[in-house]
């Protein structure tokens, strides 16, 4: 069905103020959310790329893939899921009215990532399955003969330019008005959807569009999408990710060492206690306070020959399924959740009790990962995940290291090498670092019992696995 008439529709809607203060309130409020969602040039295209994975269609035979491009002073990102519908249209030309809302299987829920695209350009135009509408800025808005005083009159009197919220305002765009090099891109890259942003600074995105490509793990929390296409005038890269026979990840792109991930993906119940606090707390989101179960997930790096990688400071960040740029937490791994985050996302609710009840699960899943883990071929390196407490001081890392404490002291994540039962706890483990058990006029049940006479004496052998190499547990 064409989206013609309804961006006539919106047009028509999103144009009709009862006082031209209304209208500059409106654009004055869009233009300070436009350009303070993300201030780098790399975030607004993370939004795009969410918008694409949510439109993904399910059980495509062809790679669910993205195509990003700076050709002249364009930036095209395509994709090949879901043209738009009135709905979408709906919440483009919206403010926190996005169509997610209440769909579980689709990341965004603020509705808001879109005007991202507005900081970075005052000229954008999609094409949806043959269509094109815009939101332009050059745009000349008619003023309104119901509000009595001339444009230029009024501006003298109340002393302020007036502009209009240009950014809710489709414009439908026939064919003929697209220019040639848009027409040629999408003939040449078939897609269903596009976004083509005139940009305010060419060099930035292509500087942007550089450093994305180096962070390739930005595609392993996507649902849907498997591929990025990079395309400039020099160069294309693919950036792909692949499904190992054993349920690992591969990450690769042209021209460069590819990285290899361990995945996990949990669904946690969400406590009653928390649902009400949720269902009672005016910033959260409606989305959140609707649901009964969520997703955490775990990526680990590994190379060679199942050699787990604990990740380097530099590499550690928070997902909410697309990267944040919230780093100063040092996990051994990536995770990634649902976190209430600011807009920009590029801090986290720390006061939030849903976030705070996310980071008290973190560790005790890592533990108990670990024991999985160690019951498969990644035994010898397992250990490496051991979560270690944070240094940092605010609430969410308050619970964090209360959970990682309780986590050792009760997960029995240490494999046993003697006896059952299969895992111990860091309480019943003795760790062995001379090899005096092996030994036949020592053995481990001399150890076993000066450990448990020790211990009832009040000496604590292991209190902690800080720093502690774990060897002979196999």
């Amino acid at each position: 069905m064409s989206l013609k008439n309804r961006v006539q529709y919106l047009f028509n809607r999103n144009t009709n103020y009862a006082f031209p203060e209304h209208a500059l309130n409106q654009a004055e409020s869009l233009k300070s959310l436009s350009n303070d969602l993300y201030t780098d040039s790399v975030r607004f295209i993370y939004e795009l790329l969410q918008n694409a994975d949510d439109a993904s269609i399910r059980n495509l035979s062809v790679p669910r893939k993205v195509v990003i491009s700076v050709i002249d002073k364009y930036l095209i990102i395509t994709h090949n899921g879901l043209p738009f519908n009135e709905k979408d249209l709906d919440a483009l030309c919206a403010v926190g009215c996005g169509t997610k809302a209440k769909d579980y299987e689709k990341t965004g829920y603020k509705g808001l990532g879109f005007k991202a695209v507005f900081g970075k350009s005052g000229y954008v135009l999609i094409y949806s399955k043959g269509e094109y509408f815009r939101f332009d800025s050059s745009q000349t808005f008619h003023w309104n003969a119901n509000w009595s005083e001339t444009q230029n009159t009024w501006e003298i009197e109340n002393n302020r330019k007036f502009i209009f919220p240009w950014q809710i305002v489709p414009l439908w765009t026939e064919i003929n008005d697209v220019p040639t090099m848009v027409k040629d891109f999408i003939r040449n890259n078939p897609c269903k959807v596009a976004y083509i942003i005139l940009l305010n600074k060419v060099e930035d995105a292509e500087q942007g569009l550089k450093q994305l490509q180096k962070h390739s793990h930005m595609l392993l929390f996507l649902r849907n999408i498997t591929e990025t296409h990079f395309y400039s005038k020099t160069s294309r890269v693919i950036l792909r990710l692949e499904t190992n026979t054993d349920g690992t990840k591969k990450l690769q792109f042209t021209g460069g060492i590819p990285s290899q991930w361990i995945m996990k993906q949990l669904v946690l119940d969400i406590p009653d206690e928390i649902c009400q606090a949720l269902s009672n707390d005016l910033n959260i989101p409606e989305k959140l306070k609707l649901v009964r179960k969520t997703e955490i997930s775990f990526a680990a790096k590994y190379e060679g020959t199942n050699k787990i990688q604990k990740l380097d400071e530099n590499e550690s960040v928070l997902f909410c399924y697309i990267p944040t740029t919230i780093s100063q937490y040092k996990f051994p791994l990536l995770v990634n959740a649902n976190f209430l985050t600011t807009v920009n996302r590029e801090q986290l609710h720390t006061d939030s009790t849903w976030n705070q009840w996310l980071f008290k699960q973190i560790p005790k899943e890592i533990f108990k990962w670990i024991s999985d883990l160690a019951l498969e071929k990644w035994q010898q390196h397992a250990y490496k995940l051991v979560p270690n407490k944070l240094t940092l001081n605010d609430t969410l890392v308050k619970r964090y290291n209360e959970s990682c404490e309780q986590g050792m002291k009760q997960i029995k994540f240490i494999m046993n090498n003697q006896r059952s039962p299969l895992f111990l706890s860091v309480d019943e483990a003795i760790i062995d670092l001379t090899s005096l058990s092996k030994e036949p006029f020592v053995g481990s049940d001399r150890i076993r019992l000066n450990w448990a006479l020790k211990s009832l004496t009040g000496t604590i052998v292991f209190s902690y696995l800080k720093g502690v190499i774990f060897v002979d547990y196999h």
